[in-house]
């Protein structure tokens, strides 16, 4: 009289070893297709960030990785929350289990990568910053001019000048200074931050009435004195410190080459107007003369010594700089600044 019972209860014991079997059935066809379905799921969650990453069309080297990298942290986030999603809903269905698996390890090697990323990022002295400082507008045109006549996009890594000021431009804080007589100069670069993320410029407040131009023509000497401390603090050098100011002179000049007569004729105007202000306005006025110098002096070497154009070129800067050089030593302003900043740091 018992069997039936029997029976039943073996049945149903074989019932739940069969739906155990198919429960952790781990063929190669069974793994394959749940590796398919993580891609596909995968996928969907790639078009589903797309919304919550920052686009970094037409920014420079350095400004679109510290975007890149806050991108990248964000992906990792948003995976990890698509996943619990995912995971809750196969879970509860008890479908699909091996998809959600996956999908966590895949989150956990995202964790990983992302905290390496972050150890590199935090040693590295590159600017980590994704969005700049809030800057006076006619700084960010300041800012663009520069870039649009130096054409500084296609400059090399080499050129620690305008390579590093501009691919470290949100790490740049310009600001003006209301005590303009304490600067001396029309500005005053402050080398304070040896990680690189707050490079901050002092401009006269006198200048708030300056056009663009003007305002470019002050503003890369300052960051020219940047490039020199972001390659001085990478590269663990020293430079000299009147050398450094005739490239800073020399950048100016770079400059001025690219704009046409009447905007040069401009800036000098508005120059003169300041000569007995401001010691830098001096030298600034002594470029066009060095300039047309140099530009004598290489025309006589080039005839002399058959100099092909690009000597001919690097003879008339060096021969710039020379000159410039020149002026600075020669200048009490920079006797004083530069003996300063030679007992400070010694």
């Amino acid at each position: 009289m018992n069997w039936p019972s029997v029976r039943f209860c073996t049945n149903n014991m074989d019932k739940q070893e069969e739906t155990k079997k198919k429960r952790y059935n781990l063929s190669f066809k069974r793994i394959v297709s749940r590796l398919f379905l993580t891609g596909v799921v995968g996928i969907i969650f790639g078009i589903a960030m797309f919304p919550f990453m920052r686009v970094a069309n037409s920014l420079l080297y350095q400004q679109r990785a510290s975007i890149g990298g806050e991108n990248f942290l964000r992906m990792i986030a948003l995976w990890g929350i698509f996943t619990a999603i995912v995971t809750l809903f196969t879970f509860w269905k008890k479908h699909f289990r091996m998809v959600s698996i996956l999908l966590i390890v895949c989150w956990i090697i995202s964790l990983i990568l992302g905290g390496l990323f972050l150890l590199l990022n935090q040693s590295s002295l590159e600017c980590k910053r994704s969005t700049p400082y809030v800057l006076d507008s006619k700084f960010n045109r300041a800012f663009d001019l520069i870039i649009q006549r130096l054409n500084v996009e296609k400059i090399e890594k080499s050129d620690k000048t305008y390579w590093g000021i501009i691919n470290y431009r949100n790490c740049l804080d310009v600001q003006y200074y209301e005590k303009s007589e304490e600067l001396g100069a029309e500005g005053l670069f402050f080398a304070k931050d040896p990680k690189l993320q707050n490079l901050k410029i002092f401009i006269r407040s006198d200048y708030k009435t300056y056009d663009d131009l003007t305002i470019s023509t002050i503003l890369i000497h300052g960051l020219t004195h940047v490039g020199q401390y972001i390659d001085e603090t990478i590269n663990k050098t020293k430079s000299d410190c009147f050398d450094n100011e005739a490239e800073a002179f020399l950048a100016q000049a770079t400059f001025l080459s690219q704009l046409n007569k009447e905007e040069t004729l401009s800036i000098y105007a508005k120059t003169r107007e300041s000569i007995n202000t401001n010691p830098a306005f001096k030298i600034i006025q002594r470029i066009e003369q060095a300039l047309d110098e140099a530009y004598d002096t290489c025309i006589t070497l080039k005839k002399e010594n058959n100099l092909i154009d690009q000597q001919f070129i690097q003879c008339v800067w060096t021969g710039i700089k020379n000159k410039l050089e020149v002026e600075i030593k020669a200048d009490p302003y920079y006797q004083e600044q530069c003996r300063y900043n030679s007992s400070r740091t010694n």
